[in-house]
């Protein structure tokens, strides 16, 4: 239940502190309009910053043109390395020639009242340095400029004037020469003022590199470059002139690999010359030497020769070898029987051999009918006989003509061998020299054939880039973003009020409403809270229907519960207090007054302030009228002559003023004709409404305050202190004040009655002096802002 309560009361918390900066609502809304304007403006006269981009494709050309493919690591780079392409185009120096080239290193503006937008093309002049280099500068150098139809005046401050200079004419600034050209004949030009700015060209180069981005567009071989500037042609131009000026360097980084491979080649075609001039004359001498014209040409004839002599040599061996089986035949042979017919290569020996065949076929048919005696027989055995010693002879002869000629084979056969046995070897050597020779000449046509390749190239070179787009400015500036500047100046416009109205909030220690008392007071009611009313007439009337009336009639009922019921039905003795002036305990007093009386109820209101009595401001009489102190000084006073009777034509409506101011206040008070007084006033009236002293001041109130049947204890919101509340509490508990109970005034308005008053150690200080309730004109709208965020 407890933890129940604690979250209710945390909640309940957390929405009066939202209702607090909720009531300031006016201050949030004119300092959110305030940063509006002040962020508008900040708009209006900002310049704005564009980005401007480029894309381009990187071309691999590593794989055509002049390098050599041997030769390649030497000269390029097989692949594209987008990393190594980045860096270039942001080196020093490529952004060193674009500057140079462009002129960044001057800079044009044309001169405001608050700003200065830059220049480029637009420039209706161009300033031109004689002979002198920006990197000699030692700190940038400015002067203004104001066009004239016949010339132009100069100086190095805001204020220009003094002689006309003539254009195109050398002139000088701090001892740099420079021409001046006008290139418009725009008339509106003249008579403005330009400033012209030259800056360290290292500087410009170092700026540039610093705002130059280069990324790659998703892994492609794509590159997107991106400037940001105030001047969307000069950007523009900038991004052109870098890819421009990539692309030619790309184009001399492969001319100068066509012109190394041109002089490397010619480096290479003396040296070969030579060494192909050196292996011809050794082949030359090697063929004379070892008598040979065509290695393959000589080889077969070698072969036919020796394939000749073989089979000579072995047709010569066969004839010999026939002629002795012939001849070992004959030898052997008694019978006469036939020779055989191998085909020897001697007609003479075949003709005898087929004589003797046939005389051998002749004798054995004879022989069949015949004896060896028979004479035929005999004949043919004797021609037998001298046939077999002619074929001998025959044969001896052919023998010692083969003979001869064998021996000569076998010398061809040897020396053919010998021959043919060297042909490998000498074609080994003649290999080797033809193929240094082809080794020579093919590198000597391929260096030929290259260098043709690197002229043609060198001569007409392929693009390193491919352009995809040019540059392209965005419309929208990228700074400053207009809706993020309204936000974050709105967001500031609203965070002073909060940080301001944080900081009141903490150092307030005054009362606002019924929560404070609820937290601080827990134990004495709250019977009423009075509205803040703005109007001059502050005194309710009869059938008053207002919102202070209604107040002051809760106020009466809530009362009237407060009221013991052993009164009831006797006149009730109300005192209205408060811990220090200002707080509008008279003013309550009068009209709670003024509420009974409305009742028909016989009402006083008498005054017990006897130190600074206010009740008789309301009626416009004077402040030494005789009222209570009179009447407790001099005991002969009779009360009735001190009433003041049908008081603004109301005829239950009665007051009794304080009287003089005494030197007393306290002894007259303690002196007991107080409580007489209270006595017999109770015998004539329903109501007595008393106007006590505040009780934090001075003593007066508690001397009496046992009289009351019923204290009304008020405090002002926006003014009374939540110290004070500590003070009240304690009288209460010490029984000091008689059922009392708190009203609060001024609820929902902010201090500006006008009082005068202290606190703490300086409550005393001033009192009986100002006014409790001056009339307050009508405040207007800045006034009301003013006095809400007022501490009193």
């Amino acid at each position: 239940m407890d933890n129940l309560n604690n979250n209710v009361e945390e909640n309940f918390n957390i929405g009066d502190i939202i209702s607090k900066y909720l009531s300031f609502w006016k201050w949030f809304v004119v300092c959110g309009l305030i940063s509006l304007v002040a962020a508008f403006t900040y708009l209006r006269y900002t310049s704005s910053i564009y980005q401007t981009t480029v894309k381009i494709k990187i071309l691999d050309n590593s794989k055509g043109g002049s390098p050599l493919p041997e030769l390649s690591a030497l000269f390029s780079n097989s692949r594209v390395n987008l990393s190594n392409e980045m860096e270039v185009l942001k080196s020093h120096r490529l952004i060193k020639r674009v500057t140079k080239d462009l002129n960044l290193s001057t800079s044009y503006f044309k001169v405001g009242n608050i700003k200065s937008p830059e220049l480029w093309n637009d420039a209706p002049f161009k300033v031109f340095w004689v002979n002198s280099e920006g990197s000699i500068l030692k700190e940038p150098i400015s002067f203004h400029v104001i066009l004239k139809e016949e010339g132009y005046q100069m100086s190095v401050d805001d204020n220009v004037s003094g002689p006309l200079y003539k254009y195109g004419k050398v002139n000088a600034v701090k001892k740099f020469n420079f021409i001046l050209k006008l290139n418009t004949t725009d008339t509106s030009k003249f008579d403005a003022k330009f400033k012209v700015v030259r800056n360290k060209v290292f500087a410009v180069v170092e700026n540039l590199v610093n705002i130059l981005g280069v990324k790659v567009s998703n892994e492609s071989e794509v590159l997107i470059l991106t400037l940001r500037g105030t001047n969307k042609g000069k950007s523009e131009d900038i991004l052109n002139a870098i890819i421009e000026k990539f692309n030619e360097d790309g184009i001399q980084d492969r001319q100068l690999v066509s012109q190394r491979t041109i002089d490397f080649v010619n480096e290479r075609f003396v040296y070969l010359s030579y060494e192909l001039d050196s292996i011809e004359n050794r082949k030359e001498s090697y063929k004379k030497v070892n008598d040979l014209s065509y290695l393959e040409a000589d080889a077969s004839l070698t072969s036919s020769k020796i394939a000749f002599v073989d089979k000579e040599y072995f047709s010569t061996q066969t004839q010999i070898a026939l002629s002795s089986l012939i001849q070992e035949t004959l030898a052997t042979d008694k019978k006469f029987s036939l020779l055989p017919s191998f085909g020897v290569e001697n007609v003479q020996t075949n003709e005898l051999i087929k004589d003797y065949n046939k005389a051998v076929l002749e004798r054995g048919k004879v022989m069949v009918s015949a004896g060896e005696e028979n004479p035929m027989v005999v004949e043919l055995t004797n021609r037998l006989i001298e046939s077999k010693e002619n074929i001998l002879k025959s044969i001896g002869v052919l023998q010692n003509q083969l003979s001869p000629t064998l021996k000569k084979l076998e010398k061809l056969k040897t020396e053919n061998s010998s021959v043919f046995r060297k042909i490998p070897e000498k074609e080994k050597i003649l290999r080797s020299i033809e193929r240094q020779q082809s080794i020579k000449e093919s590198l000597y046509l391929f260096l030929l054939q290259k260098r043709e390749e690197a002229s043609v190239a060198n001569a007409i070179t392929t693009p390193s880039i491919k352009v995809v787009d040019y540059a392209i400015t965005k419309r929208k500036p990228i700074s400053p973003k207009r809706n993020i500047i309204y936000i974050v100046f709105l967001v500031i416009g609203l965070i002073i009020p909060f940080a301001i109205i944080y900081i009141i909030l903490l150092l307030d220690t005054k009362i606002h409403g019924k929560l404070d008392f609820e937290r601080l007071s827990p134990n004495i009611p709250i019977i009423s809270e009075i509205p803040f009313i703005e109007e001059n007439n502050r005194v309710i009337t009869k059938n008053d229907r207002s919102m202070l009336a209604e107040s002051f009639r809760i106020l009466r009922t809530n009362i009237n519960y407060l009221i013991p019921l052993e009164k009831k039905g006797e006149c009730s003795v109300i005192y209205t207090g408060s811990s220090i002036k200002g707080e509008g305990k008279t003013f309550v007093s009068l009209n709670l007054a003024l509420t009974y009386a409305s009742l028909g109820k016989k009402t006083l209101l008498l005054g017990a302030d006897l130190r600074n009595p206010r009740i008789h401001q309301y009626f416009n009489l004077e402040k030494d009228r005789p009222g209570v102190s009179n009447y407790l000084y001099d005991g002969n006073t009779e009360w009735q002559n001190l009433i003041n009777l049908n008081m603004f034509d109301n005829e239950s409506f009665n007051v009794l003023f304080a009287g003089a101011v005494p030197p007393n206040p306290a002894e007259l008070l303690s002196n007991g004709r107080f409580e007489e007084l209270l006595a017999i006033l109770k015998n004539e009236y329903d109501y007595i409404i008393v106007d006590t002293a505040p009780t934090i001041l001075v003593t007066d109130t508690l001397l009496i305050s046992q009289l009351a049947d019923v204290t009304v204890y008020v405090t002002r919101a926006n003014h009374t202190d939540k110290k004070l509340l500590t003070y009240a509490n304690g009288l209460n508990e010490q029984g000091k004040l008689n059922n009392m109970a708190y009203v609060i005034n001024n609820v929902g308005g902010v201090s500006g009655y006008g009082y005068g008053y202290g606190y703490g150690y300086n409550y005393g200080y001033g009192y009986g002096y100002g006014s409790d309730d001056k009339k307050q004109p009508k405040s207007t709208f800045l006034k009301k802002l003013f006095k809400q965020l007022k501490i009193g």
